[in-house]
């Protein structure tokens, strides 16, 4: 599988800093969403938040700031990130977490399954 790939993500913070951190992680939740299918990501739920996400930040070879604003006392970052795929892999590997890309071709091909994806 490929060793790097590239996210647009954002995410929403009291401060810039916890917006960047929170986009981070949706960063990722994105990358384990392209390599983990749906089911695997669901059962595996609790586990994912508390030994991967916890840790966005280590799987982010580098990022652009895209855009950041601020309203209302909230702040939003928008960031394209270089994700260590490789590295996220192994880490979902030592947790039991198979992993194998999964292309929105092959899940288009899985029928009409229009379910929301789970919001972690």
């Amino acid at each position: 599988s490929n060793t790097l790939r590239e996210v647009v993500a954002t995410g929403h913070g009291a401060t810039e800093e916890v917006a960047k951190r929170n986009a981070f992680r949706s960063a990722i939740e994105q990358a384990i969403g392209l390599y983990v299918d749906a089911t695997t990501i669901v059962k595996n739920d609790e586990l994912i938040q508390d030994r991967v996400l916890t840790l966005s930040a280590a799987y982010v070879k580098k990022y652009d700031v895209l855009r950041s604003t601020q309203e209302g006392g909230l702040h939003q970052v928008r960031i394209k990130a270089l994700v260590l795929i490789k590295l996220l892999e192994e880490k979902l590997a030592a947790h039991g977490i198979t992993t194998c890309f999964v292309s929105t071709d092959l899940a288009q091909k899985r029928g009409p399954a229009k379910q929301q994806s789970p919001h972690w």
